[in-house]
C-alpha cells in the first residue's frame, strides 16, 4: 500500500540546529535538527536509496520510520509540543515528510520512565544489569587464570596453523605447476594415464547468479519480502587475537564498582 507524503511542508524557516531540556526532569534533553515556526521539532534523516524507496512505498509502516519514531517522541516531550516532523532526505534532493503526533501513553508509561531509570543509574554510578547478548564477558579470579591458559594454547596453535598453511600453500603451488606440465604433454587429449597417475580434463557448469537473476526477472521484490524465505540462522564463532594495547580484558584485578571518581555527565541527549 502506497502512503502519500503529508501535504503540509516543513520547509518553512526554522532554527537549525538547537538543543533543549525539560524544566521538569532536566536530565531529559534533545538536540533538534530544526524547530518549525509553530514550535514543532523537526528530525532529518538521510537513509540509503533502498530504505528511502521503502519509505516512499510503505510510509509509516516502513521499519526505518518505526526506528526513529521514538526519537521524535522524545523530542516532543522535551519541546512540550503536540506534533513534530520526521523528514527523510534523498540524494536527488527529494523529501519525504511525515507528521508525528505526540503519544502521551508511550511517553508517560514507557519512554520517560526508562529515561529516568537510566539517569538514576548514571547519577548513582551503578551499571545496569549485564545483558549476555550485548555486554562483554570478562572473566575474573580463577576463571581469568583458566581463560589465560586457554588463550595461550590457542595462540600457540594459531601460530602453528599459520606455519602449516604456509607449507600447504607452497605445496599447492607445486601441484599446480606439475598439473600444468602434465596437461601440456596431453595436448588435445581429455584423458591421460601412465605410471599410476590418471589425468582427466572436463568442463564444470558455472553456478547460477540467483541475485542477478532475481533483480532482472523480479525487480520490484524488496529485501523485506525475501526475508520470508531466509533459512534458519546458525551460530558461528569468530576468535580474534588482539594486540596487548587493544585488549579489553586485563589480567590485572578489576576495580570494584563505585570507586571511579570521575564526575558523571549532567544529562543525556537523543
Amino acid at each position: 500500500m502506497r502512503h502519500a507524503a503529508p501535504s503540509r511542508p516543513v520547509t518553512t524557516p526554522c532554527c537549525c540546529p538547537c538543543a533543549g531540556s525539560r524544566t521538569r526532569n532536566r536530565c531529559c534533553g534533545a538536540s533538534f535538527d530544526g524547530i518549525a515556526d509553530d514550535g514543532a521539532p523537526v528530525e532529518l534523516k538521510a537513509p540509503c536509496p533502498t530504505r528511502y524507496a521503502q519509505l516512499a512505498e510503505r510510509g509509516t509502516e516502513a521499519p526505518t520510520f518505526q526506528l526513529y519514531w521514538p526519537q521524535v517522541q522524545h523530542q516532543l516531550y522535551v519541546a512540550g509540543a503536540s506534533e513534530g516532523w520526521l523528514v527523510f532526505y534523498a540524494e536527488n534532493g527529494a523529501l519525504l515528510e511525515f507528521p508525528v503526533a505526540r503519544d502521551e501513553v508511550f511517553l508517560s508509561q514507557e519512554l520517560v520512565p526508562a529515561c529516568l531509570r537510566f539517569w538514576e543509574l548514571i547519577r548513582t554510578r551503578r551499571p545496569p544489569p549485564i545483558d549476555p547478548a550485548r555486554d562483554l564477558y570478562v572473566p575474573t579470579g580463577e576463571a581469568l587464570d583458566h581463560w589465560a591458559v586457554l588463550a595461550g594454547d590457542y595462540r600457540d596453535l594459531l601460530r602453528e596453523k599459520a606455519r602449516l598453511d604456509g607449507e600447504l600453500k607452497a605445496t599447492a603451488a607445486d601441484l599446480s605447476r606439475l598439473e600444468g606440465a602434465l596437461l601440456g604433454m596431453m595436448g588435445a587429449f581429455l584423458t591421460g594415464e601412465a605410471a599410476g597417475l590418471r589425468v582427466t580434463r572436463y568442463q564444470q557448469s558455472g553456478a547460477i547468479d540467483y541475485g542477478k537473476a532475481l533483480k532482472a526477472l523480479l525487480p520490484t521484490v524488496d529485501q523485506e519480502t525475501l526475508e520470508d524465505y531466509r533459512r534458519k540462522a546458525s551460530e558461528r564463532v569468530r576468535i580474534t587475537p588482539l594486540a596487548e594495547e587493544d585488549a579489553t580484558g586485563s589480567c590485572e584485578p578489576t576495580v570494584p564498582a563505585g570507586t571511579d571518581t570521575a564526575a558523571p555527565p549532567h544529562a543525556f541527549f537523543f
